[in-house]
């Protein structure tokens, strides 16, 4: 059975975690919680998770220096981090830190179980001691003729050409690989673009790698951004078994270009619909709560599982104001009915919007309206 250590500063996100499902459907047994990095890697050195899952942002050490620092005392573990659309360059960090994958907020269940399970998998392969990482699975393919990456007539010519560079070739072919997988959740296709260049520039510097080795590279890239979608399998154009079915390197690079692009326009849409989700979140919070002094962008982010610094990014980019103005302007247009259907005190109304402080509602309501609340309620009385 494995053990996991969750790593969050905001207690809620925290316990949220710990409580998200029963763990043990997973393999894992032991589920222990720290308050962020510093605590995170007291507790992991002193019981060794075999999976961590880790915020980025937290006071102290943050999950990045906690990754990095994991990753040199307890090489085995598997990391997964959690970030948000504006912490993209941190999780690119991440990865080179030794990260295995990361989830994007608002955490969503179906992207979060598969990712889980693809890492608990390695987890369980690690134990048995059958985890075949990238290159230890290109030196054992070169050298022994496993996997399946190049068959047994090419192996004597693979050793004798490429063999001695074999190594660098995974290591440089894994970066690139990362490299796009970030980029591609991050939409960025002019960098996309660049890395699948120098990804196929690679592979036609090294003639000894061969078709069967670069499509065995290919596919776990692939694979990889499958994974991160929350897809189910890759189209028939970009299979293992139709990429070796191509004359040559620039057949498959122009089938893996196709892909790319399809599947950053379904990513693309997925991220519209979660900020829509974010959104239509903060509408249905406000719409219930605008009566309410204690409603508040803190309030409204844990219903949208964000951090409120995320909270307001998101919202902003989408609507073009921020949070505290759109909680103003619902409370105003409350306000502005009961002022227009009621004779009843500019108090007792600032009081059931939400805002206490007659004052402060007062010049709220002149900078929506142009009036004081009481000139607007004499105005519309005598109509």
């Amino acid at each position: 059975m494995l053990r996991m250590l969750i790593v969050e500063d905001e207690r809620w996100e925290r316990e949220g975690l710990a409580e998200f499902w029963d763990w043990r459907a997973f393999g894992i047994d032991a589920v222990d919680t720290a308050v962020d990095g510093i605590d995170g890697l007291e507790k992991a050195l002193s019981h060794p998770p075999d999976l961590v899952i880790t915020d980025i942002r937290m006071p102290g050490m943050d999950g990045l220096e906690m990754a990095k620092q994991l990753r040199e005392r307890l090489p085995d573990v598997r990391i997964i981090v959690l970030t948000g659309y504006d912490d993209f360059g941190f999780a690119r960090q991440s990865i080179r830190f030794g990260a295995s994958d990361y989830v994007l907020k608002p955490i969503e269940e179906d992207e979060l179980r598969k990712t889980v399970e693809k890492v608990t998998a390695e987890c369980r392969l690690l134990a048995a001691g059958r985890v075949r990482e990238p290159v230890r699975a290109v030196q054992w393919a070169l050298f022994y003729g496993l996997s399946g990456a190049i068959g047994e007539e090419a192996e004597e010519e693979a050793k004798r050409v490429f063999a001695p560079r074999a190594a660098d070739f995974a290591r440089a072919c894994q970066e690139l690989a990362r490299d796009i997988r970030v980029q591609a959740a991050a939409f960025r296709p002019d960098l996309i673009d660049a890395r699948i260049d120098e990804l196929f520039a690679r592979f036609r510097a090294e003639p000894g790698a061969g078709q069967e080795l670069t499509v065995t590279i290919v596919n776990a890239l692939l694979t990889e951004l499958l994974l991160l979608s929350g897809e189910h399998e890759l189209p028939e154009s970009v299979r293992p078994h139709r990429l070796l079915g191509y004359a040559g390197l620039g057949e498959i690079e122009q089938a893996v270009r196709v892909y790319m692009a399809d599947w950053m326009r379904r990513m693309e849409e997925k991220r519209l619909n979660k900020d829509d989700f974010v959104i239509r979140k903060v509408s249905e919070v406000v719409e219930a709560k605008y009566g309410s002094s204690a409603l508040s962008v803190t309030m409204l982010a844990e219903a949208a599982f964000l951090s409120a610094n995320h909270l307001g990014v998101v919202f902003k980019k989408a609507t073009g104001k921020t949070v505290h103005e759109y909680i103003a302007e619902v409370r105003m247009a409350k306000a502005e009915e009961q002022l227009r259907l009621s004779k009843r005190k500019v108090a007792q109304i600032a009081a059931e919007v939400g805002i206490p402080n007659t004052s402060y509602f007062c010049s709220l309501f002149k900078q929506a309206y142009g009036m004081t609340p009481g000139e607007y309620q004499e105005l519309m009385q005598r109509r």
